[in-house]
């Protein structure tokens, strides 16, 4: 995919109408998943120019700079991020990233000020809704990932976890496969079933009865999506706990 293609700007416009920035404050968001094992990446952009501004100026190279759990001004970063920022009159630029392993979200806005704790805090509780919606999108109008062969990474010290070999897992009595696991999360994230029969690479016939089965097993098979997500309430199962399960679109 080519970041000068016509359907990466109809992708563009297509998320900006999607989303509601306040025009006081926000001056453009970016979404994108980044895959480091395979050095690709999905991304949109509210603002088309400024998508086609970073990766002409080669700065997508530096994204593996980005990659680090936790908010990350660009105001603190080299003096290429802070360039760029300049040459397009942002004066504040702030990303939102969960390192998933090898896959990388970020969520990114642009703003005429600081943001201040409940700014942050809110912006965070909308990024699976983000998620969610560029997905769609990529969905929507074909985006292919983009290539990230020379991305740099730095070296940094691997986070203390516990490698767990498993097949699937338990809330209270109920056992979901892995793949039941990510169509719940993405049921969550309000994805539709043509969107999550698209993500596992499956036919909507083969989605709609793993969902099926995932409604068996809470009681719930039969009746509609509401009555699911309670029941995915009610057994301690929400989108905020699911974050580790997240997959590339």
């Amino acid at each position: 995919m080519n970041i000068h293609s016509k359907e990466m700007k109809q992708a563009c416009t297509f998320f900006k109408n999607q989303i509601t920035e306040q025009k006081e404050g926000i001056m453009h968001t970016f979404f994108g998943k980044l895959n480091l094992e395979k050095k690709i990446i999905y991304a949109i952009s509210s603002d088309y120019d400024w998508l086609v501004q970073y990766w002409s100026s080669g700065l997508y190279k530096k994204i593996g700079h980005r990659i680090n759990s936790g908010i990350t001004s660009w105001n603190h970063m080299d003096l290429e991020h802070q360039s760029i920022l300049k040459k397009q009159q942002i004066k504040y630029k702030t990303d939102i990233t969960d390192n998933y392993g090898n896959i990388v979200d970020i969520f990114s806005v642009a703003t005429q000020r600081s943001l201040k704790d409940n700014d942050l805090l809110s912006l965070y509780a909308k990024k699976p809704i983000i998620s969610s919606i560029s997905s769609s999108i990529w969905c929507k109008f074909n985006i292919k990932p983009l290539p990230l062969d020379q991305i740099e990474c730095p070296t940094k010290v691997k986070a203390l976890d516990i490698d767990v070999k498993h097949e699937c897992f338990q809330f209270g009595n109920i056992k979901f496969t892995n793949k039941e696991m990510e169509s719940i999360h993405w049921l969550l994230e309000l994805n539709s079933l043509k969107e999550i029969a698209w993500k596992h690479q499956c036919s909507q016939t083969a989605e709609r009865k793993r969902i099926d089965t995932i409604k068996a097993k809470l009681n719930c098979q039969g009746f509609s999506s509401s009555a699911l997500f309670a029941a995915l309430k009610e057994n301690g199962i929400t989108a905020s706990c699911l974050q580790d399960y997240m997959i590339p679109p």
